[in-house]
């Protein structure tokens, strides 16, 4: 697999770890977490590798 299409595949898995997030949350509350283990693009906005709170 070349390098775009890792990253695409990638961009792919992250987002469907948001939405399960999101999803769940909405029925066990509205907060969950998530790690990024390296940096990625969402909606325009660069995220540095790291744990995060997402929140409703």
């Amino acid at each position: 697999m070349n390098a775009i299409n890792s990253q695409k595949h990638f961009v792919k898995g992250l987002f469907l770890t948001a939405v399960i997030l999101v999803a769940g949350s909405a029925f066990a509350g509205s907060k969950g977490s998530m790690e990024l283990l390296r940096p990625a693009t969402i909606a325009g906005t660069q995220l540095p590798a790291g744990n995060y709170t997402v929140q409703l």
